[in-house]
C-alpha cells in the first residue's frame, strides 16, 4: 500500500524524455536513472512531466 509520507518527487533529467515512445520505454530509462546507487531504496510509482513520484521503503 502506498504510504503517502514515503512519497518523494525526483526531478529526471532530460535525457531520460528524449526519443521514448511509450510508456514501458519511459519507466526503463527512468529507472536507469533511479537506480539503487544514486537513490537505495526508492521505487517507481508514476511518472508525469517530468517528475517521478517514488516510494521510499522504510529503513
Amino acid at each position: 500500500m502506498l504510504n503517502l509520507q514515503n512519497v518523494s518527487q525526483v526531478v529526471l533529467p532530460t535525457w531520460v524524455m528524449e526519443g521514448v515512445k511509450n510508456e514501458f520505454e519511459l519507466m526503463l530509462k527512468a529507472r536507469e536513472y533511479i537506480n539503487a546507487a544514486r537513490y537505495p531504496g526508492y521505487r517507481i510509482v508514476s511518472i508525469r512531466n517530468g517528475m517521478a513520484s517514488c516510494e521510499k521503503e522504510d529503513s
